[in-house]
This record gives structure tokens, C-alpha cells and sequence, in this order.
């Protein structure tokens, strides 16, 4: 998805990268990239060793009936409006909070660099930032207030936010979707700009 919206910046001149190196440090042990990619496959791990299963049991979700079709899209729409709800109040306070405003920052450097937010900024963020972001949506995909999450919920809600975040941080004038239908998504992209 980022290089979808990022090929989209680079047709419609509002990408500031040439190349996927020029937007990101890729030094070996020291650029953000790979930190964060090393934080995320020794986390994984990690959090599989130390927290609880979330059911012996998830269900595959696949629908044959439209009360399941129905019963999907609640799970979905659930996930999404969890997701939204808790990193809304951590995104906030990683503005607001003088002691945590310095997490955050390295994901709106790009105003330095570039001529605007774009796709690539998704990813631009520290690794505490990162963290946060995949705890959150762990946490939202375990289990719904009323029990487990199906698989298949599972991947939609993955696709849709990943698109979500993706469009939300994109340039590009059209490709887009979320940011018509969606206030936070377009929201975030305006916070980006402001």
C-alpha cells in the first residue's frame, strides 16, 4: 500500500523521494528503519513467550449466512473504532506531554525534508512510537468485549488500518478512499499539514 500511494506522489510530483533510500536511513544498526524492523521480529517473540493466549480456540470467521456477513462487519467495524479510540488518547498525549513529545517526533521530521507528509511517513516513526502502534492493534485483535476475534476479522482489520494509516499520511491528490468517508483519516492527514 505505501508504494501504491507513494507511486501515485511520485506521477503527480508531490514526492520529495526519488528513491526509497533518500526517504529513509538504511545504515546498518543505526538508521530508524532497520531498528525498527529489528524491534518488531525480536518483539513478536517476545510478546508470544510472555502474554497469554487470547482462546484456545479462534474461530475462522468465514461467513455463510448474512447474519455472519453482519456479524463480520461488526467485528471489523468494532476492531477499527477500538484501535482509533485507544491510540487517539496515546497520540494525543505524545503531543501534549512535554516528557513524551520526544518519542514522536522523528514521525513529523518530515516538514524538514520533504515538500509534504507522504506515504513513505507511515513508517517514520521511533521505535517506542512503533511499539505502541502494534500493542494497540495486538491488544484489539485478541479479543472483542464480547470474545474472541475471528481470523478472517482479523485480517480485514489489518488491511483496512494499514490502508487507514497509509492514505491518511499520503500526498497524492487522488487514489484515495478513507479520507472521503473517514474524519480521522483525514484529520490525521490535515495534522500532518497544518
Amino acid at each position: 500500500l505505501i508504494n501504491w500511494y507513494w507511486q501515485e506522489e511520485r506521477k503527480q510530483g508531490v514526492s520529495g523521494y526519488s528513491t526509497l533510500r533518500s526517504g529513509f536511513q538504511f545504515d546498518w544498526c543505526t538508521g530508524p528503519v532497520v531498528q525498527s524492523a529489528v524491534g518488531y521480529w525480536i518483539g513478536i517473540p517476545l510478546w508470544v513467550k510472555i502474554a497469554p493466549l487470547a482462546a484456545t480456540h479462534i474461530p475462522d470467521g468465514i461467513p455463510s449466512t448474512v447474519g455472519e456477513v453482519l456479524y463480520l462487519i461488526i467485528e471489523v467495524v468494532t476492531g477499527i473504532v477500538l484501535y482509533d479510540a485507544i491510540f487517539f488518547v496515546i497520540h494525543w498525549a505524545l503531543h501534549e506531554v512535554p516528557m513524551l513529545r520526544y518519542l514522536h517526533a522523528r514521525h513529523h521530521e518530515h516538514i524538514h525534508h520533504a515538500k509534504s507528509v507522504e506515504a513513505l511517513d507511515t513508517l517514520r516513526h521511533s521505535l517506542v512510537d512503533g511499539t505502541l502502534q502494534v500493542f494497540v492493534n495486538i491488544i484489539v485483535q485478541r479479543r472483542l468485549p464480547w470474545g474472541v476475534k475471528t481470523r478472517l476479522a482479523r485480517s480485514l482489520h489489518n488491511i483496512l488500518v494499514i490502508w487507514m494509516l497509509v492514505e491518511s499520511h499520503s500526498a497524492a491528490r487522488t487514489l484515495y478512499i478513507w479520507r472521503r468517508w473517514f474524519v480521522g483519516v483525514r484529520e490525521h492527514y490535515k495534522h500532518h499539514t497544518a
